[in-house]
């Protein structure tokens, strides 16, 4: 994760693993570039 949080997520092993395993959804990583694409 690229946020300054991360360490909040890394300090919690299972809510790191949850966060993963959305972000690797097909979905989620749609979404990410949809709003990638508005912010460039």
């Amino acid at each position: 994760m690229a946020t300054p949080h991360a360490v909040l997520f890394d300090s919690y092993p299972h809510v790191k693993a949850w966060w993963e395993s959305l972000v690797a959804r097909p979905s989620i990583k749609k979404l990410g570039a949809s709003m990638a694409a508005l912010t460039t």
